[in-house]
């Protein structure tokens, strides 16, 4: 395909889709730089088919491994699955033990659905209203620091009272697994990066992590007891607050640029 087809081509996608494919041009703004001030013969040789391939390949999975390991980590210390545990056994007390795994298990899997379900809904909506990715990328720093003072900041009082309803949807698959939080961190995950089984990857590794916690909560919580729950949810937040400082100032270096 010459140039022309190229750029007909690129015209017919849409705004995400053009973003996407803006962010993958980078690997290939490496490549060029890699070739910038070289010799015939190096050229010759930094172009050989396996050279090529073997950078292409190593630079593409150093950033795809990079922003999984970066999202899937954010994700997991958002749900907050340690900080949430008295909460989560104050609800399943009234039952037995063979109920409260079922229940669990029933209440993790509606909340991987909403999670996932928000994935696309919220990439829709930033797509209708033709939100830049500069806005989207200052705006998670700040919603990502907001939620990082909430964990730090949070103290060690009695968990909220939910009522002595059944727990079916509401309120432990949302808002105590999937909530407002961690839904605004995927809606900006998903729009911020080029690859959405990326994402959802993410979200999966993310919901694991935190299952296999919810699981155990009852050891987990004999052996840290309150406050050392409370210690590790002060120390999660502070791990968020520095990812959050470290999109905000990204952000901002775009829009300076």
């Amino acid at each position: 395909m010459n140039l022309v087809g190229v750029l007909k081509y690129n015209l017919s996608f849409g705004p995400v889709q053009k973003i996407k494919l803006l962010r993958f041009s980078r690997i290939w703004a490496s490549v060029f730089k890699l070739l910038k001030g070289s010799t015939e013969s190096e050229r010759l040789r930094k172009c050989s088919p396996k050279t090529i391939e073997d950078g292409g390949l190593k630079l593409f999975n150093g950033l795809i491994m990079g922003n999984f390991f970066g999202i899937t980590i954010t994700l997991f210390l958002v749900i907050d699955a340690l900080g949430s545990i008295p909460t989560y056994l104050s609800l399943l007390k009234p039952y037995s033990v063979k109920q409260r795994r079922r229940i669990a298990m029933r209440e993790l899997v509606i909340a991987l659905g909403i999670m996932m379900l928000f994935h696309y809904v919220g990439q829709i909506l930033l797509s209708l209203l033709d939100i830049s990715p500069t806005a989207v990328q200052i705006s998670g720093g700040l919603i990502l620091f907001l939620i990082a003072i909430r964990l730090i900041f949070s103290n060690d009082e009695a968990p909220p009272k939910w009522g002595d309803q059944k727990p079916v949807v509401f309120p432990l698959a949302t808002p105590i697994i999937a909530g407002p939080s961690v839904l605004s961190a995927i809606m900006i995950f998903a729009q911020d990066q080029p690859s959405d089984t990326l994402v959802l990857g993410a979200i999966c590794v993310a919901w694991l992590l935190s299952s296999l916690i919810y699981i155990f909560a009852r050891p987990i919580h004999n052996f840290l007891k309150d406050k050392g729950l409370l210690a590790c949810q002060r120390l999660m937040g502070l791990i968020v607050a520095i990812i959050a400082v470290q999109l905000f100032l990204e952000g901002v270096g775009r829009l300076v640029k």
